[in-house]
């Protein structure tokens, strides 16, 4: 059984790796649209009543087509949560998010059978795990995260050198992460097996006390699809540059665009795409733009036009924009705090900074806008770097990893 409340694609990708080999029973989840006009219809009332984010919103929650499995989705679940998010009530929607996993985990609790390797997500899986306990029912914990103590030690030191952020609304929330916390390092306790997306993540859990044999490392993926013709077609004119996910101080955007305001450039263009946290006075940067919330389609299209993708995050288990990138022929920039760092062979495919320092990652734009052909010319060798990392490959790995367990 692979259960997790929301639509998440590495979720559906196990249940797809499990379904394959005739291994998976159910797939638990929570509000999702059936596979009819109703989700059309439902996507354009939403866009109506509550707006294009809305609209979107529920545009993600189509049931999974899963052969020779059943889904299973309870109604309730994360629905609040969803208008909550279309509507901007970023307080309300990460109350729900917490209530909704509990809840979400004692309803999959009551749906668990014997004999089943029961899959959950960090976060949403406690009570859930508690019950396969009783039932001697093996338990796998899918970790898309670091443990609390390795995020703590890096963030913490970043608030204090840029204090300004201790008002914004992720420093606010805080107060609730500490209960959070414990909950996942209790879901660690009664895993068999935990898996991890990357080097970065293992390391935090192994610096932190989980036993190193309990742990797998599997790459994530992205889609075969993302990978069109004319990503080899060299673009011309001046430096573009992308940025595609939350506009947020943990994912570094701050530090990028303080690096950016210090080009000697004129002429290049760095987007922001994605939800923005950051107050206006950030955008106040020649050269920027920023294009609120995209659709994936659009997030591809951006990349055709950029030259350099650049994710200069404070701490990032994975980062699946990178895998994205690299699947379009885009080089890649990002920092060593980046899980999916691990696919970058520097100066073939991008290059990897240190976490929080603006000098390097300033230098590194310079390069680049200076050496604007020389970066051009990488995406043929960007896009070989990239084979073999689709969801297809992730899939093989999950089922060997489990294999090599015993737990497939």
């Amino acid at each position: 059984m692979v259960a997790f409340p929301r639509p998440f694609e590495p979720a559906e990708q196990l249940a797809r790796a499990l379904a394959e080999r005739g291994a998976l029973t159910e797939y638990v989840t929570g509000f999702v649209w059936p596979l009819d006009d109703s989700e059309a219809i439902a996507t354009r009332a939403a866009g109506y009543l509550l707006g294009r984010r809305a609209s979107a919103g529920v545009r993600r929650r189509i049931r999974p087509r899963l052969t020779g499995a059943a889904v299973h989705a309870f109604p309730s679940v994360d629905l609040g949560r969803t208008i909550a998010a279309a509507l901007g009530w970023r307080g309300l929607e990460d109350r729900l998010w917490e209530l909704d996993d509990h809840r979400f985990a004692r309803l999959a609790a009551g749906r668990l059978s014997t004999n089943e390797v029961v899959h959950g997500y960090e976060h949403a899986s406690l009570e859930l795990f508690r019950k396969a306990r009783e039932k001697r029912t093996a338990t796998v914990l899918h970790v898309s995260s670091v443990h609390p103590s390795f995020h703590d030690a890096i963030f913490d030191r970043e608030y204090e050198r840029h204090p300004e952020f201790k008002s914004s609304v992720s420093w606010r929330l805080r107060e609730r992460r500490h209960r959070r916390d414990e909950r996942r390092i209790a879901e660690y306790a009664l895993a068999d097996a935990i898996i991890v997306p990357s080097a970065l993540s293992k390391r935090s859990l192994v610096e932190s006390g989980v036993p190193v044999e309990r742990i797998e490392t599997v790459a994530l993926g992205a889609g075969p699809d993302t990978r069109p013709p004319a990503a080899q077609t060299p673009h011309a004119g001046p430096l573009r540059v992308l940025y595609a996910g939350k506009v947020s101080f943990h994912k570094g955007c701050h530090l990028l665009l303080e690096a950016w305001a210090h080009l000697s450039s004129k002429d290049g263009l760095l987007t922001l795409a994605g939800q923005n946290d950051l107050t206006a006075a950030s955008f106040a940067v020649r050269g920027t733009e920023f294009t609120g919330p995209v659709s994936q389609a659009d997030v591809f299209q951006l990349m055709d036009s950029a030259d350099l993708l650049v994710l200069p995050t404070l701490c990032d288990s994975f980062g699946m924009v990178i895998t994205e990138a690299l699947t379009r022929g885009l080089p890649v920039l990002t920092t060593a705090n980046a899980g999916a760092a691990d696919l970058i062979d520097e100066g073939v495919n991008g290059w990897v900074v240190p976490a929080g320092d603006v000098p390097s990652l300033h230098e590194r734009l310079a390069w680049c806008d200076s050496h604007v052909d020389d970066l051009r010319a990488m995406r043929a060798r960007v896009l070989a770097s990239a084979v073999g990392r689709t969801w297809d490959a992730h899939r093989t790995d999950l089922r060997n990893a489990l294999s090599r367990r015993n737990l497939l």
